[in-house]
This record gives structure tokens, C-alpha cells and sequence, in this order.
């Protein structure tokens, strides 16, 4: 069975195309084939929740500067 894993310099988006891809829940980093970590599936959660959060922060601004309803007071 082979090994699937990803390198200290993948990103996030390489580690889940790699979990996906070989329907694992954790992979080996392998530095120059020496195991210098593990990324979890969970670890990738959290990084969606805190970016989902950062954006949602940002969208939540731009809500919350707009008037009740959406609708803009009219011009006198």
C-alpha cells in the first residue's frame, strides 16, 4: 500500500486535495523522506472555520453599515 503524504512547504489546499484524493484522515509530512509531522483532517477544519470567520467578519460589516431593511433614506 503506498504511503501518500505532503512536503513542510505543501500548503492547505495540496493536504486536502491529498486526504481526498487517497480518503485519509491524516497525513504524514515527510521531509526529505524523514516524518517531520502530521496533518490532521481535523487540523484542516480548523483552518476552514477560522477563515470562514474572517470572512464572515468582513460580510458582517458590510450588513451592519447598511441601514434596518436594506433601504437607503430618501433625498429631502
Amino acid at each position: 500500500m503506498p504511503v501518500h503524504a505532503v512536503g513542510p512547504g505543501d500548503d492547505v489546499d495540496a493536504a486536502y486535495r491529498t486526504m481526498r484524493r487517497s480518503a485519509v484522515r491524516r497525513l504524514p509530512v515527510l521531509d526529505e523522506g524523514r516524518l517531520v509531522g502530521v496533518v490532521a483532517l481535523d487540523d484542516l477544519l480548523m483552518d476552514v472555520s477560522r477563515r470562514l470567520s474572517e470572512l464572515l467578519g468582513a460580510v458582517s460589516w458590510c450588513v451592519l453599515a447598511e441601514p434596518p431593511g436594506g433601504q437607503m433614506p430618501r433625498a429631502g
